[in-house]
């Protein structure tokens, strides 16, 4: 009933969240462009692959989080963004929320492929609206954080966009549970929602791995830092997040990892920027350390 519930919940969760006054309230401390294509689809509605930017009032220069929604890679919009803008804008950093392409019109390879489509945009153009190209972030919540995964493992999804490894500072996610798929489908024991995660991945293995970034992880090829965060009493979740960290540092990169005793799933990321909230903590000192040298030498 645990994932049924959650699923459920993804499906309204985008009116909850654009009824929040938090934009609102905080638009005079922001520079706001929403609805920015960066990648023409032809079959598709420019919608599905457009984004919005956040950008502190003042300044230039400013590092990147690029924030990829969460919602069971079937739900979710680029407005479900409650607290993060001025969260983030209010601590210098820029914030780009990205659509991509849901299932059943896209599968995980189109996904992926939308947001490093987002990231070739953020790279050649953010310049524009007040952000360091060279000190881009990807942060993904869910559904968003498999694919953030996959695009920090799998390098394949950059270097078809002329990119890679290199060009993203770090990538920090935010209770995935699908790091590796067949384990996942495994221990569901809904039939229900095995049967949902069998029709976005498939049944065949050769498949699975592909989308699966625990066994994607590979020494060829220096990935960036990573900080996983899970909920402590998600048993999939953490169990899922344990064996992506594992892997990363058996491949010798960087990973953290760090348990949330006081969330769920939801909450994680519906008070995720605001104040003494632990994954707001644990996110910003993973961001500051990394553009730490860049702060240092702009002083």
């Amino acid at each position: 009933m645990r994932h049924r519930k959650y699923l459920l919940l993804w499906a309204g969760m985008t009116a909850l969240l654009v009824q929040l006054p938090c934009e609102q309230a905080f638009a005079a401390q922001m520079r706001v462009k929403k609805n920015v294509v960066y990648f023409r689809q032809k079959q598709s509605p420019s919608h599905d692959t457009s984004l919005d930017i956040y950008a502190p009032n003042e300044g230039d220069n400013h590092p990147v989080v690029i924030w990829v929604h969460g919602g069971a890679w079937k739900y979710g919009d680029k407005a479900d963004v409650a607290f993060i803008p001025s969260a983030f804008t209010s601590a210098g950093y820029v914030l780009v929320s990205v659509n991509y392409r849901l299932y059943p019109r896209a599968n995980f390879r189109q996904q992926a492929s939308d947001v490093a489509s987002a990231v070739k945009w953020v790279k050649k153009n953010i310049e524009a609206y007040a952000g360091d190209k060279n000190q881009v972030f990807l942060m993904g919540h869910s559904a968003g954080a498999h694919l953030s995964a996959l695009i920090g493992t799998d390098e394949q999804y950059l270097k078809k966009k002329q990119l890679g490894f290199k060009d993203l500072k770090g990538i920090i996610l935010l209770d995935g549970a699908c790091y590796h798929v067949a384990d996942h489908i495994r221990d569901i024991p809904e039939q229900l929602f095995k049967d949902f995660f069998i029709k976005v991945f498939g049944t065949d293995q050769k498949k699975q791995k592909q989308a699966s970034p625990v066994k994607l992880v590979s020494s060829r090829g220096k990935m960036p830092p990573f900080l996983v965060i899970c909920i402590a009493n998600r048993k999939d979740s953490m169990h899922q997040s344990e064996s992506l960290t594992k892997s990363i540092k058996q491949a010798g990169g960087t990973a953290d990892l760090l348990a949330s005793k006081s969330d769920n799933h939801l909450t994680l990321c519906l008070t995720l920027g605001m104040p003494r909230r632990p994954a707001t903590e644990w996110g910003f000192e993973f961001l500051n350390e990394a553009t730490k040298p860049a702060r240092i030498a702009s002083e």
